[in-house]
């Protein structure tokens, strides 16, 4: 399963980043590019502990079956609301947070050896190797989003 502490995974993520313009278009969903670049610093910066966690799950199925949803099963294209806190980050400057994302992104795969991770406010608790799919499947859903 591809993850996000895979060098290979990591950099082939980054090089779509890359691709990216303040002008791309999404296929699906209501994000602008540039509020998904911030929504993917969002959801890094919280797995990597750079954000207040959440101290409970919100009600929904059973944690067994969100764990499935979570790391095995396609992402809906545009059927799923993400939490509030998955956009704290506001765009500023396109360069800036584009280069930010590609340092989370180093910084995520970095972090493999880390012995505690916060809990996801939707799948609960992850360990470090569910964190990585996780976060891979989030990005790979959201650049695909965009067409990379």
């Amino acid at each position: 399963m591809k993850n996000m502490f895979n060098k290979d995974n990591l950099s082939a993520m980054k090089a779509r980043v890359e691709k990216l313009s303040h002008e791309s278009t999404a296929k699906w969903g209501a994000f602008t590019v540039h509020g998904m670049i911030c929504h993917l610093q969002d959801a890094l910066k919280y797995a990597l502990g750079q954000m207040e966690p959440v101290t409970e799950v919100v009600k929904g199925p059973p944690m067994f079956l969100r764990k499935i949803l979570g790391l095995y099963i396609p992402i809906p294209k545009g059927k799923i609301q993400t939490t509030p806190l998955m956009l704290s980050t506001k765009p500023k400057e396109w360069n800036k947070d584009v280069e930010l994302l590609l340092q989370l992104l180093d910084q995520f795969n970095e972090s493999a050896e880390k012995a505690e991770w916060p809990m996801h406010p939707f799948f609960g608790n992850f360990n470090g190797k569910e964190w990585a799919c996780l976060s891979y499947r989030h990005a790979d859903h959201h650049l695909s989003q965009f067409g990379v």
